[in-house]
């Protein structure tokens, strides 16, 4: 007992210990994840992402300045638009540095954009008066009826009813005129007479309506047919009722309603 050693410090044959520290084996925390601002700044076309980061190093934008809904309508117009954007918030980097909404000075700029406000000649603007002028629009006359509707040539349809002096019997409802005594005429004409020729039969038969207000109307749907073409240009057949129409005034027809007249595409 009298050789044991009391000394409690390590032997030197012992060998060291090592103990990790706590935090050793920690790894590293990783970066936090990009937010879905960011992530939209991401999926912009290069140039206008790197105008747009440019912003926020000089310090006019900061973290947060913009949210997901600006940032996706400056990515949904054409790259021509997106730089007339960029131009306007550069040029007018104090107004959007003191703006009270950096989102909403954005969309503001998006808006004049797709108006051609920022554009001197009006690139990309939307007409106002379109929604207007469609809903003006005769459909009753509208040349794409014409166009969708297939008539046999006049040589074919000459060979058709036995040529071009065929009398064809007719019967022309004239009671849309005022002062008719009767309800319908009934004219004999050829087939290549035109329906100016038709308006002179109503015209003789004694109804008084000046030619250049009187329209002619088949059932068929063309509406008013045009004086210089031909009943064989119609295929107008024996036995067809016409209908004898009056001409109005522009205007006076179709009545605009106030919500066609709000503007927009």
């Amino acid at each position: 007992m009298g050789d044991r050693s009391r000394s409690r410090s390590p032997r030197a044959d012992a060998g060291t210990v090592s103990m990790g520290q706590p935090w050793a084996n920690k790894q590293k925390s990783d970066e936090p994840p990009k937010t879905q601002e960011e992530e939209a700044i991401e999926r912009l076309c290069e140039p206008i992402r790197i105008r747009l980061t440019s912003l926020f190093d000089e310090g006019t934008l900061r973290k947060g300045d913009l949210d997901l809904k600006s940032i996706v309508t400056l990515g949904a117009l054409q790259e021509p638009l997106q730089v007339k954007v960029m131009e306007h918030m550069e040029n007018d980097r104090v107004f959007l540095a003191n703006a009270r909404s950096k989102s909403g000075f954005l969309i503001a700029a998006t808006d004049k954009a797709k108006r051609g406000e920022l554009d001197v000649r009006g690139f990309g603007a939307i007409d106002p008066w379109k929604a207007t002028l469609e809903a003006l629009r005769c459909r009753q006359y509208s040349w794409v009826k014409w166009r969708a509707m297939e008539f046999e040539p006049e040589d074919v349809f000459y060979e058709q009813n036995g040529g071009a002096d065929t009398i064809v019997n007719l019967t022309i409802d004239v009671s849309a005129c005022p002062d008719a005594s009767v309800e319908s005429v009934d004219v004999s004409v050829p087939l290549k007479a035109t329906i100016d020729e038709i308006k002179d039969k109503v015209v003789a038969a004694g109804i008084f309506v000046p030619k250049p207000k009187m329209q002619i109307q088949a059932p068929m749907p063309t509406g008013s047919m045009r004086a210089r073409e031909t009943l064989a240009f119609y295929n107008i057949t024996d036995g067809t009722k016409l209908k004898v129409g009056l001409k109005k005034r522009g205007g006076t027809k179709h009545t605009i309603d106030a919500k066609v007249l709000e503007f927009g595409g």
